[in-house]
Protein backbone atom coordinates (compact mmCIF):
# COMPACT_ATOMS: atom_id res chain seq x y z
CA UNK A 1 0.00 0.00 0.00
CA UNK A 2 3.22 1.92 0.70
CA UNK A 3 6.60 2.18 1.34
CA UNK A 4 7.30 2.83 5.01
CA UNK A 5 10.53 4.84 5.57
CA UNK A 6 10.48 3.12 9.16
CA UNK A 7 8.46 0.27 10.75
CA UNK A 8 8.46 0.73 14.21
CA UNK A 9 5.87 -0.66 16.82
CA UNK A 10 2.61 1.07 17.53
CA UNK A 11 1.69 2.12 20.59
CA UNK A 12 -1.99 3.11 21.23
CA UNK A 13 -2.60 5.22 24.44
CA UNK A 14 -6.34 5.83 25.37
CA UNK A 15 -7.82 9.09 27.52
CA UNK A 16 -9.45 9.15 30.81
CA UNK A 17 -12.25 6.01 30.31
CA UNK A 18 -9.91 4.59 28.08
CA UNK A 19 -8.67 0.94 28.13
CA UNK A 20 -6.83 -1.41 26.10
CA UNK A 21 -4.92 -5.38 25.70
CA UNK A 22 -5.60 -5.94 29.48
CA UNK A 23 -9.44 -5.26 30.00
CA UNK A 24 -12.28 -7.51 29.11
CA UNK A 25 -13.99 -4.35 27.42
CA UNK A 26 -11.67 -4.82 24.38
CA UNK A 27 -13.16 -7.55 22.79
CA UNK A 28 -16.72 -6.27 23.04
CA UNK A 29 -16.69 -2.65 22.15
CA UNK A 30 -12.31 -1.41 21.61
CA UNK A 31 -11.34 1.92 22.67
CA UNK A 32 -9.54 2.53 19.14
CA UNK A 33 -12.13 1.76 16.45
CA UNK A 34 -15.34 1.30 18.82
CA UNK A 35 -18.30 0.29 15.97
CA UNK A 36 -15.87 1.19 13.02
CA UNK A 37 -13.57 -1.60 14.04
CA UNK A 38 -10.15 -2.45 15.89
CA UNK A 39 -7.77 -0.13 14.99
CA UNK A 40 -5.05 -2.36 16.54
CA UNK A 41 -6.32 -4.73 13.87
CA UNK A 42 -6.03 -2.81 11.55
CA UNK A 43 -2.23 -1.59 11.60
CA UNK A 44 -1.54 -4.79 12.44
CA UNK A 45 -2.98 -5.47 8.91
CA UNK A 46 -0.04 -3.40 7.63
CA UNK A 47 2.62 -5.54 9.05
CA UNK A 48 3.28 -3.44 11.65
CA UNK A 49 3.32 -4.32 15.85
CA UNK A 50 0.16 -2.65 17.51
CA UNK A 51 -0.20 -2.77 21.11
CA UNK A 52 -2.71 -1.12 22.72
CA UNK A 53 -2.18 0.12 26.95
CA UNK A 54 -4.40 0.38 29.85
CA UNK A 55 -4.80 2.82 32.47
CA UNK A 56 -6.32 2.95 35.91
CA UNK A 57 -9.74 4.51 35.79
CA UNK A 58 -8.20 7.57 38.37
CA UNK A 59 -4.53 7.55 37.28
CA UNK A 60 -3.27 10.91 36.81
CA UNK A 61 -0.75 11.83 34.07
CA UNK A 62 2.45 10.98 35.86
CA UNK A 63 0.51 7.82 37.03
CA UNK A 64 -0.44 6.79 33.89
CA UNK A 65 2.98 7.56 32.09
CA UNK A 66 4.38 5.27 34.86
CA UNK A 67 2.13 2.44 33.69
CA UNK A 68 2.84 3.11 30.29
CA UNK A 69 6.22 2.79 30.94
CA UNK A 70 5.81 -0.41 32.28
CA UNK A 71 3.20 -1.98 29.97
CA UNK A 72 5.83 -1.15 26.90
CA UNK A 73 9.10 -2.01 28.69
CA UNK A 74 7.98 -4.76 30.95
CA UNK A 75 8.01 -5.50 34.87
CA UNK A 76 6.35 -3.84 37.82
CA UNK A 77 5.04 -0.31 37.48
CA UNK A 78 7.11 1.94 39.44
CA UNK A 79 5.32 5.49 40.70
CA UNK A 80 8.23 6.61 41.95
CA UNK A 81 9.49 6.81 45.96
CA UNK A 82 9.31 10.67 46.37
CA UNK A 83 5.70 10.81 44.51
CA UNK A 84 4.34 8.19 46.11
CA UNK A 85 5.60 9.05 49.54
CA UNK A 86 4.60 12.90 48.78
CA UNK A 87 1.06 11.95 47.72
CA UNK A 88 0.67 9.21 50.41
CA UNK A 89 0.37 6.59 48.14
CA UNK A 90 1.30 2.73 47.05
CA UNK A 91 4.96 2.79 44.92
CA UNK A 92 4.42 -0.02 43.42
CA UNK A 93 1.44 -1.37 41.10
CA UNK A 94 0.56 -4.22 38.42
CA UNK A 95 3.80 -6.27 36.57
CA UNK A 96 3.90 -7.15 32.79
CA UNK A 97 5.30 -8.34 30.38
CA UNK A 98 5.87 -6.21 28.14
CA UNK A 99 4.86 -5.50 24.59
CA UNK A 100 8.78 -4.24 23.23
CA UNK A 101 11.12 -5.26 26.08
CA UNK A 102 13.98 -3.47 24.16
CA UNK A 103 12.39 -0.37 24.39
CA UNK A 104 14.84 2.33 24.27
CA UNK A 105 17.64 0.46 24.37
CA UNK A 106 19.58 2.17 20.66
CA UNK A 107 18.09 3.30 17.61
CA UNK A 108 16.07 0.17 15.92
CA UNK A 109 14.36 0.05 19.35
CA UNK A 110 11.74 2.51 19.33
CA UNK A 111 8.13 2.90 19.11
CA UNK A 112 5.46 5.30 18.00
CA UNK A 113 2.85 6.60 20.14
CA UNK A 114 -0.87 7.25 18.98
CA UNK A 115 -2.83 9.10 21.83
CA UNK A 116 -6.01 9.97 22.26
CA UNK A 117 -7.75 12.93 24.31
CA UNK A 118 -6.47 12.48 28.04
CA UNK A 119 -3.59 10.03 26.44
CA UNK A 120 -1.15 12.43 24.84
CA UNK A 121 -0.26 14.75 27.87
CA UNK A 122 0.21 11.04 29.04
CA UNK A 123 2.77 10.10 26.03
CA UNK A 124 4.39 13.50 26.22
CA UNK A 125 5.44 13.11 30.00
CA UNK A 126 6.52 9.78 29.21
CA UNK A 127 8.40 10.99 26.03
CA UNK A 128 9.87 13.62 28.23
CA UNK A 129 11.13 11.53 31.31
CA UNK A 130 12.58 9.03 28.54
CA UNK A 131 14.70 11.42 27.54
CA UNK A 132 15.37 13.91 30.34
CA UNK A 133 14.61 11.71 33.65
CA UNK A 134 12.84 12.94 37.01
CA UNK A 135 15.74 14.65 39.37
CA UNK A 136 13.45 14.66 42.11
CA UNK A 137 13.05 10.75 41.56
CA UNK A 138 16.54 10.55 40.93
CA UNK A 139 17.53 12.04 44.37
CA UNK A 140 15.27 9.31 46.29
CA UNK A 141 15.49 6.36 44.07
CA UNK A 142 18.30 4.45 45.34
CA UNK A 143 18.84 1.57 43.80
CA UNK A 144 15.78 0.01 43.09
CA UNK A 145 14.60 3.26 40.82
CA UNK A 146 13.24 2.36 38.09
CA UNK A 147 15.14 3.11 34.47
CA UNK A 148 12.11 5.58 33.03
CA UNK A 149 13.35 8.17 35.88
CA UNK A 150 17.22 7.98 34.58
CA UNK A 151 16.79 9.37 31.45
CA UNK A 152 19.16 9.45 28.81
CA UNK A 153 16.81 7.73 25.97
CA UNK A 154 16.07 10.30 23.93
CA UNK A 155 15.55 8.58 20.37
CA UNK A 156 13.06 5.83 22.41
CA UNK A 157 9.64 7.63 20.88
CA UNK A 158 9.97 8.18 16.78
CA UNK A 159 6.54 9.76 16.76
CA UNK A 160 3.11 11.21 18.86
CA UNK A 161 -0.09 11.55 17.19
CA UNK A 162 -2.37 13.66 18.29
CA UNK A 163 -5.95 12.68 18.64
CA UNK A 164 -8.52 15.26 20.10
CA UNK A 165 -5.54 15.68 22.32
CA UNK A 166 -5.92 17.08 25.62
CA UNK A 167 -3.11 19.58 25.39
CA UNK A 168 -4.42 23.08 26.71
CA UNK A 169 -6.67 21.76 29.11
CA UNK A 170 -10.34 21.05 28.88
CA UNK A 171 -13.87 23.28 30.73
CA UNK A 172 -16.09 20.05 30.15
CA UNK A 173 -15.45 18.94 33.84
CA UNK A 174 -15.39 21.84 35.23
CA UNK A 175 -18.98 22.81 33.57
CA UNK A 176 -20.50 19.50 34.86
CA UNK A 177 -19.26 19.89 38.23
CA UNK A 178 -20.22 23.66 38.34
CA UNK A 179 -23.85 22.25 36.67
CA UNK A 180 -24.34 19.34 38.68
CA UNK A 181 -22.44 19.86 42.11
CA UNK A 182 -21.32 15.88 42.96
CA UNK A 183 -19.79 14.96 39.79
CA UNK A 184 -16.20 14.43 40.58
CA UNK A 185 -17.01 12.90 44.00
CA UNK A 186 -19.43 10.61 41.77
CA UNK A 187 -17.15 9.84 38.92
CA UNK A 188 -14.43 9.15 41.90
CA UNK A 189 -16.88 6.07 43.56
CA UNK A 190 -17.32 5.03 39.95
CA UNK A 191 -13.18 5.07 39.09
CA UNK A 192 -12.40 2.92 42.56
CA UNK A 193 -15.58 0.78 41.92
CA UNK A 194 -14.17 0.03 38.09
CA UNK A 195 -10.32 -0.85 39.81
CA UNK A 196 -12.04 -3.02 42.08
CA UNK A 197 -14.23 -4.61 39.79
CA UNK A 198 -10.99 -5.04 37.33
CA UNK A 199 -9.25 -6.38 39.72
CA UNK A 200 -11.47 -9.11 40.95
CA UNK A 201 -11.88 -10.67 37.72
CA UNK A 202 -8.32 -10.52 36.71
CA UNK A 203 -6.97 -12.04 40.20
CA UNK A 204 -10.34 -14.32 41.07
CA UNK A 205 -13.28 -13.09 43.21
CA UNK A 206 -12.37 -15.27 46.10
CA UNK A 207 -8.45 -15.04 45.54
CA UNK A 208 -7.99 -11.16 45.29
CA UNK A 209 -8.11 -9.45 48.79
CA UNK A 210 -5.17 -6.64 47.66
CA UNK A 211 -5.57 -2.92 47.60
CA UNK A 212 -7.08 -2.67 44.04
CA UNK A 213 -6.22 1.04 43.24
CA UNK A 214 -3.21 3.37 44.86
CA UNK A 215 -5.90 5.17 46.68
CA UNK A 216 -7.54 2.30 48.51
CA UNK A 217 -10.52 0.19 47.57
CA UNK A 218 -13.99 1.33 47.52
CA UNK A 219 -15.47 -1.50 48.89
CA UNK A 220 -14.61 -3.55 52.25
CA UNK A 221 -16.38 -6.54 52.08
CA UNK A 222 -17.43 -8.27 55.12
CA UNK A 223 -20.35 -10.70 55.00
CA UNK A 224 -19.77 -11.64 58.42
CA UNK A 225 -20.28 -8.18 59.99
CA UNK A 226 -23.85 -7.72 61.18
CA UNK A 227 -26.14 -5.39 60.07
CA UNK A 228 -27.61 -4.46 56.82
CA UNK A 229 -26.19 -5.55 52.91
CA UNK A 230 -24.96 -1.87 52.45
CA UNK A 231 -22.92 -2.39 56.31
CA UNK A 232 -21.22 -5.82 54.74
CA UNK A 233 -19.96 -3.78 51.70
CA UNK A 234 -18.66 -1.08 53.63
CA UNK A 235 -18.30 1.74 51.36
CA UNK A 236 -14.82 3.64 51.82
CA UNK A 237 -15.52 7.20 51.92
CA UNK A 238 -11.33 7.67 53.09
CA UNK A 239 -10.85 6.57 50.05
CA UNK A 240 -12.79 8.97 48.21
CA UNK A 241 -12.16 11.57 49.98
CA UNK A 242 -8.49 10.70 50.40
CA UNK A 243 -8.36 11.16 46.44
CA UNK A 244 -10.12 14.44 46.04
CA UNK A 245 -7.71 15.77 48.97
CA UNK A 246 -4.66 15.73 46.42
CA UNK A 247 -5.91 18.63 44.37
CA UNK A 248 -2.18 18.46 42.05
CA UNK A 249 -2.28 14.17 42.40
CA UNK A 250 -6.27 14.06 40.71
CA UNK A 251 -7.18 14.23 36.57
CA UNK A 252 -10.23 16.88 37.86
CA UNK A 253 -7.26 19.05 38.58
CA UNK A 254 -4.82 17.88 35.68
CA UNK A 255 -7.70 18.02 33.06
CA UNK A 256 -8.46 21.92 33.65
CA UNK A 257 -6.66 24.54 31.61
CA UNK A 258 -5.02 25.81 35.11
CA UNK A 259 -4.10 22.11 35.59
CA UNK A 260 -2.65 21.90 32.60
CA UNK A 261 -0.65 25.00 31.92
CA UNK A 262 1.31 23.92 35.36
CA UNK A 263 2.06 20.89 33.67
CA UNK A 264 2.99 22.42 30.21
CA UNK A 265 5.49 24.34 32.31
CA UNK A 266 7.38 20.90 33.36
CA UNK A 267 7.44 19.87 30.31
CA UNK A 268 9.37 20.32 26.77
CA UNK A 269 9.50 18.54 23.86
CA UNK A 270 11.56 16.69 22.95
CA UNK A 271 13.91 17.19 19.44
CA UNK A 272 14.35 13.88 18.54
CA UNK A 273 10.44 12.90 18.06
CA UNK A 274 8.23 13.80 15.61
CA UNK A 275 4.68 15.36 16.95
CA UNK A 276 1.40 16.03 14.76
CA UNK A 277 -2.25 16.90 16.09
CA UNK A 278 -5.19 16.14 14.80
CA UNK A 279 -7.89 18.45 15.54
CA UNK A 280 -11.81 18.24 15.73
CA UNK A 281 -14.77 21.12 16.12
CA UNK A 282 -18.63 20.81 16.27
CA UNK A 283 -19.42 23.88 17.40
CA UNK A 284 -20.54 26.95 15.08
CA UNK A 285 -21.03 30.78 15.45
CA UNK A 286 -24.71 31.25 14.92
CA UNK A 287 -24.13 34.87 15.06
CA UNK A 288 -22.79 35.39 11.66
CA UNK A 289 -25.93 34.52 10.29
CA UNK A 290 -28.01 37.67 12.14
CA UNK A 291 -28.35 40.22 9.64
CA UNK A 292 -26.07 43.64 10.37
CA UNK A 293 -26.80 46.25 12.68
CA UNK A 294 -27.48 50.27 11.56
CA UNK A 295 -26.02 52.64 13.64
CA UNK A 296 -27.47 55.75 13.71
CA UNK A 297 -26.29 59.29 14.28
CA UNK A 298 -27.81 62.83 15.80
CA UNK A 299 -30.73 62.28 13.61
CA UNK A 300 -32.75 58.98 13.39
CA UNK A 301 -33.70 59.40 10.00
CA UNK A 302 -29.69 59.82 8.66
CA UNK A 303 -27.76 56.63 8.78
CA UNK A 304 -24.30 57.52 9.68
CA UNK A 305 -22.60 53.87 9.75
CA UNK A 306 -22.60 50.39 9.74
CA UNK A 307 -21.93 48.31 12.14
CA UNK A 308 -20.35 44.79 11.46
CA UNK A 309 -19.85 43.50 14.54
CA UNK A 310 -22.57 41.03 15.83
CA UNK A 311 -23.22 39.13 19.02
CA UNK A 312 -21.77 35.85 18.80
CA UNK A 313 -24.05 32.99 19.45
CA UNK A 314 -21.88 29.59 19.43
CA UNK A 315 -23.82 26.44 19.34
CA UNK A 316 -22.78 22.60 18.62
CA UNK A 317 -23.75 21.72 14.62
CA UNK A 318 -24.56 18.43 13.39
CA UNK A 319 -21.07 17.05 13.33
CA UNK A 320 -21.68 17.19 17.05
CA UNK A 321 -23.56 13.90 17.25
CA UNK A 322 -24.15 12.07 20.64
CA UNK A 323 -22.18 14.72 22.28
CA UNK A 324 -24.22 17.76 21.18
CA UNK A 325 -25.09 17.97 24.52
CA UNK A 326 -22.04 17.84 25.93
CA UNK A 327 -21.06 20.26 23.36
CA UNK A 328 -23.68 22.71 24.39
CA UNK A 329 -22.67 22.85 27.89
CA UNK A 330 -19.10 24.14 27.19
CA UNK A 331 -21.00 26.44 24.79
CA UNK A 332 -23.00 27.73 27.22
CA UNK A 333 -20.51 27.91 30.41
CA UNK A 334 -18.45 31.01 31.42
CA UNK A 335 -16.51 31.44 34.59
CA UNK A 336 -14.93 34.42 36.46
CA UNK A 337 -15.03 33.37 40.15
CA UNK A 338 -11.42 33.63 41.12
CA UNK A 339 -11.36 29.67 43.00
CA UNK A 340 -11.53 27.76 39.83
CA UNK A 341 -9.83 28.27 36.69
CA UNK A 342 -11.30 31.37 34.45
CA UNK A 343 -13.45 30.33 31.37
CA UNK A 344 -14.25 33.07 28.53
CA UNK A 345 -17.02 32.80 25.66
CA UNK A 346 -13.83 32.41 23.81
CA UNK A 347 -13.59 28.83 24.33
CA UNK A 348 -16.92 27.91 23.53
CA UNK A 349 -15.66 26.19 20.56
CA UNK A 350 -15.13 22.27 21.41
CA UNK A 351 -15.76 18.99 20.29
CA UNK A 352 -17.90 18.18 22.56
CA UNK A 353 -15.04 17.31 25.44
CA UNK A 354 -11.81 19.49 24.68
CA UNK A 355 -12.11 23.25 23.46
CA UNK A 356 -10.87 23.40 19.80
CA UNK A 357 -7.87 25.61 20.71
CA UNK A 358 -7.02 23.60 23.17
CA UNK A 359 -6.74 20.40 21.47
CA UNK A 360 -4.32 22.14 19.19
CA UNK A 361 -0.41 22.02 19.51
CA UNK A 362 0.31 22.83 22.70
CA UNK A 363 1.01 26.78 22.88
CA UNK A 364 3.90 26.47 24.82
CA UNK A 365 5.81 24.48 22.06
CA UNK A 366 6.86 25.53 18.93
CA UNK A 367 4.42 24.33 15.79
CA UNK A 368 3.61 24.54 11.82
CA UNK A 369 1.47 23.76 9.74
CA UNK A 370 1.13 20.20 8.07
CA UNK A 371 2.45 20.09 4.40
CA UNK A 372 3.73 16.69 4.31
CA UNK A 373 5.31 13.63 5.96
CA UNK A 374 8.36 14.46 3.83
CA UNK A 375 9.14 17.92 4.87
CA UNK A 376 8.32 17.09 8.86
CA UNK A 377 11.28 17.54 11.31
CA UNK A 378 12.01 16.05 14.77
CA UNK A 379 10.89 18.80 17.65
CA UNK A 380 8.66 20.20 16.24
CA UNK A 381 3.83 20.44 16.50
CA UNK A 382 2.41 19.60 12.97
CA UNK A 383 -0.89 20.69 13.11
CA UNK A 384 -3.36 19.15 10.77
CA UNK A 385 -6.34 21.32 9.92
CA UNK A 386 -9.28 21.28 11.90
CA UNK A 387 -12.05 18.85 11.08
CA UNK A 388 -15.84 18.76 11.76
CA UNK A 389 -15.24 15.44 14.04
CA UNK A 390 -16.25 15.18 17.53
CA UNK A 391 -14.04 13.77 19.95
CA UNK A 392 -15.55 10.12 19.78
CA UNK A 393 -15.42 10.60 16.27
CA UNK A 394 -11.93 9.86 16.20
CA UNK A 395 -12.31 6.62 17.77
CA UNK A 396 -14.44 5.26 15.12
CA UNK A 397 -18.07 5.78 16.92
CA UNK A 398 -20.74 6.06 14.29
CA UNK A 399 -18.72 5.79 11.39
CA UNK A 400 -18.93 2.99 8.20
CA UNK A 401 -16.01 0.75 8.96
CA UNK A 402 -14.36 1.36 5.35
CA UNK A 403 -14.50 5.22 5.69
CA UNK A 404 -12.76 5.09 8.96
CA UNK A 405 -10.33 2.36 7.93
CA UNK A 406 -9.22 4.56 5.06
CA UNK A 407 -8.88 7.56 7.69
CA UNK A 408 -6.17 4.83 9.53
CA UNK A 409 -4.47 4.19 6.93
CA UNK A 410 -3.81 7.51 5.85
CA UNK A 411 -2.35 8.78 9.28
CA UNK A 412 -0.54 5.40 8.78
CA UNK A 413 0.93 6.22 5.83
CA UNK A 414 1.83 9.51 7.10
CA UNK A 415 4.35 8.05 9.91
CA UNK A 416 5.74 5.39 8.09
CA UNK A 417 6.97 8.40 5.82
CA UNK A 418 8.19 9.92 8.39
CA UNK A 419 12.13 10.10 7.98
CA UNK A 420 14.04 8.38 9.98
CA UNK A 421 15.80 9.79 12.63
Amino acid sequence: MFEPNTNYPVVLVPGVLGYGDQSYATKVLPYFGMTAGSVEKTIKSLNMDCFTATFGALSGIWDRACELYAQIKGGTVDYGKAHSEKYGTSRFGRTYEGFCPNFGEGEDNKVTLIAHGFGVPVARLLIYLMANGSKKEQAAGGKDMSDLFAGGHTTAVHALVSLAGINDGTTFLQALEYRLPGTYRALTIGGLAYSQIDSLLHGGILKNHSVTSRHGNLLKLDFQKAGSFKDKLGLNESAVDGYLANTRDNLFWELTTDGMAEFNKCVRINPETYYIAYTGEVTRDYGELLPERKVLGKHDTVMVARDTSRPSFVLPDRSAGLLAPAAALMCTFKNYLPDAPLVTPAMAPNDGMVNTDFSLAPTTEEALGFQSAEACEPGVWYQMPVESKNHLRFLGLGVRPDTYRNEIYDMMAIIAKLPKY
